[in-house]
């Protein structure tokens, strides 16, 4: 099976969409990236004011339609990263076996933090189809204590809160992606610029629902 990664978030229409173009832009192509939300805002485009922060990264935001997230996307990832602990919750709900598998991006970025990342790895995808063995191995050197591992929900609400949580997913996919070694695009680690021709993510739309989520 493919290696692939589902960011979750509520509305699948302002976090998941940027952790999953970033996530895009992080890696060399042999990683499938997608995205849905738990009560997702189905077919509607990236919430335009996280379209402006990506583009002004260099990052496309069109192409896009939200999907709701559904069991059979869970069971298909090597990875889930959701942007709360109750997103986290809700995904275990609806497949149990992927407990394992399923991180709020905060908390993937503080335990990996510490690790020495994959070794003798060829391609992202060997990378990241080693993140679970990784956490678990990590896992205990770290407590979560009161650490907040979530990132808030930015919708409806004005734009430095936009900015916020666009620079906590930025923030943390970097440290992520640091220790992991993956492939980089130079336009990413310097000041950021907007980029021409910066290729979009295409989004398979879905309509089933998970009435669980």
């Amino acid at each position: 099976m493919a290696t692939s990664i589902l960011a979750v978030c509520t509305g699948n229409i302002c976090r998941s969409p940027v952790l999953a173009r970033l996530l895009v832009a992080r890696t060399d192509g042999t990683v499938q990236v997608s995205s849905a939300g738990v009560r997702a805002r189905t077919d509607e485009p990236v919430e335009p004011r996280m379209a402006n922060l990506l583009q002004s990264r260099g990052l496309d935001a069109g192409q896009f339609a939200a999907r709701q997230l559904t069991p059979e996307m869970i069971r298909s990832s090597t990875v889930i990263i959701t942007m709360s602990r109750a997103q986290r919750s809700a995904v275990v709900r609806a497949v149990p076996e992927a407990v394992r598998r399923t991180f709020t991006l905060l908390e993937l970025a503080h335990v990996l933090s510490t690790s020495p990342g994959p070794r003798s790895a060829n391609d992202d995808a060997t990378r990241w189809a080693r993140v679970p063995e990784l956490v678990s191995l990590e896992r205990l050197n770290h407590s979560a204590g009161n650490r907040d591992l979530d990132i808030e929900d930015p919708y409806g609400r004005n734009d430095k809160t936009f900015r916020r949580v666009f620079e906590r997913i930025w923030s943390a996919t970097d440290t992520v992606c640091g220790v992991l070694g993956t492939g980089r695009q130079p336009w990413l680690l310097s000041a950021p610029k907007p980029r021409s021709g910066a290729q979009p993510l295409a989004q398979p739309r879905h309509s089933s629902q998970l009435g669980r989520l």
